[in-house]
């Protein structure tokens, strides 16, 4: 199990990019059907960008 868990830290923020981006590629997409396109890319927006800095903050400060 121990080998497992310096994989899922980087694994979740991956997977916050990757959801990012599929929302703003489909802006009418599945986070919020009721909101306006603008709403929904400004979630992927913040969801990449909250994503590749934590991914770059943990791999500058040295971890794994």
């Amino acid at each position: 199990m121990n080998a497992i868990r310096p994989w899922i830290g980087p694994l979740a923020w991956a997977w916050l990019i990757v959801i990012g981006a599929a929302i703003i590629i489909t802006p009418n997409g599945p986070i919020c059907p009721g909101c306006t396109a603008n709403v929904n890319i400004a979630i992927g927006v913040v969801s990449v960008v909250l994503g590749a800095v934590a991914l770059a903050g943990r791999y500058m400060a040295g971890g794994r």
